[in-house]
């Protein structure tokens, strides 16, 4: 299963822009892709498990195994290539 996981805060400044960019993704990769949203306040587990330090963060995984860790607000292009590289693999 491939999954991307988006890390984040209070959907404002970065973050809500990288929500928008994360809504896109999730619509091209439909059906290839889930994609996780998690409030860093709210889900100290997961921060802790992935070792997030800021936001927003996202990581993509393909069999419980991490691929790609975007830190900061990634474009959507290199979103799209990564989860493209993953998913022919």
């Amino acid at each position: 299963m491939l999954k991307m996981l988006f890390f984040y805060i209070n959907i404002e400044g970065p973050s809500k822009i990288q929500e928008e960019l994360v809504k896109n993704i999730e619509i091209l990769f439909k059906g290839k892709v889930k994609v996780k949203r998690i409030n860093i306040e709210k889900d100290k587990e997961s921060v802790e498990k992935y070792d997030v330090t800021e936001v927003p963060t996202i990581i993509i995984e393909k069999d419980e195994e991490v691929t790609d860790r975007f830190i900061g607000l990634t474009q959507e292009l290199f979103l799209k290539r990564a989860l493209e590289k993953v998913c022919k693999t």
